[in-house]
């Protein structure tokens, strides 16, 4: 007699079975990742929910001898409609899944589930591809933790240096964040903080040619070195001289690494990066997470340019 469960489970793709089936791949909450039938045509009623990306309940009936298994219904909570016309959303969440497949959801289906769920919701209302690039980045830094490879981006190796305190913050009395130790250039880019010396006062002006190079030798000087042989971070006075470094990450890209690692998932969003440092935290994630998968992803070789 067939066996009936139920379960929450987002789908993650179809591919056609015979003539009128299809074989469904889902990721669920308690499972993990899990291979279903869905029966019927195209006019069929169940075609139109189990699509993929869609989010909700599933209704699963396992036959006792093969132990294959046949979807009965599908209650849908969330469909991530806005995934069909963002080339960024769909690559981003693809990664994601790729990521499910190949480490066995990091060997912790209920976490990654959450992780992942978490992830597609924040994808479904990103209104810009920046804004899924840094969705991105902390997804996969949050999976090197799940999966028990994530290096510590909080201090140095070797000498215990804080990176995220290269990068900490004031509030003046007017509410707006500054950082201190250097200079925060606003959403609008016309404007920048900057602090005085003597008189440790805050003056609200345009940004200098001396100031932005002022800030582009610090934000190096104060980077970090990834040792892929050790997988740690060290600091430029640590450097091991006789050591090949592959990634480089500014003093930015260090600190947003360890905000994400240290600080809440409202307060990492919020947490300022440039363009040249997400681009560096890219590369690097890129490499470890294939490096976890054990293969090249397809993603990455597909949908790099949108990522």
């Amino acid at each position: 007699m067939p066996k009936s469960l139920s379960m929450l489970a987002t789908v993650i793709s179809l591919k056609p079975q015979g003539e009128n089936n299809s074989s469904v791949c889902l990721l669920t909450q308690t499972e993990g990742i899990l291979y279903a039938t869905l029966y019927g045509g195209h006019k069929s009623r169940l075609k139109g929910l189990v699509s993929p990306w869609n989010t909700g309940e599933v209704w699963l009936s396992q036959d006792a001898k093969s132990g294959f298994y046949k979807i009965s219904d599908f209650s849908v909570k969330k469909y991530h409609l806005t995934f069909r016309d963002s080339l960024a959303k769909y690559y981003a969440s693809s990664l994601a899944a790729e990521l499910a497949l190949y480490t066995k959801c990091a060997g912790n289906a209920k976490e990654f589930w959450a992780l992942f769920n978490g992830f597609i919701d924040g994808l479904d209302f990103c209104t810009e591809d920046s804004q899924c690039k840094t969705g991105l980045v902390r997804f996969l830094w949050r999976f090197l933790s799940l999966s028990g490879v994530q290096p510590d981006a909080t201090e140095c190796a070797c000498c215990s240096k804080k990176f995220l305190e290269q990068n900490t913050e004031e509030v003046p009395s007017d509410g707006n964040k500054v950082p201190s130790g250097g200079n925060k250039v606003p959403s609008d880019g016309n404007t920048v903080w900057n602090r005085e010396r003597n008189t440790g006062g805050i003056t609200y002006g345009a940004p200098g040619e001396n100031d932005q190079r002022k800030n582009e030798v610090e934000d190096r000087k104060n980077g970090a070195e990834f040792l892929v042989t050790e997988n740690q971070f060290f600091c430029g006075d640590c450097k091991k001289i006789d050591e090949k470094t592959l990634f480089f990450l500014n003093r930015t890209a260090m600190s947003y690494l360890s905000a994400i690692q240290n600080l809440s998932p409202k307060e990492a969003r919020t947490w300022p990066v440039t363009e040249e440092a997400l681009s560096q935290i890219e590369d690097l994630l890129f490499y470890l997470i294939e490096n976890v998968a054990g293969k090249k992803l397809k993603t990455l070789s597909t949908g790099r340019t949108f990522l």
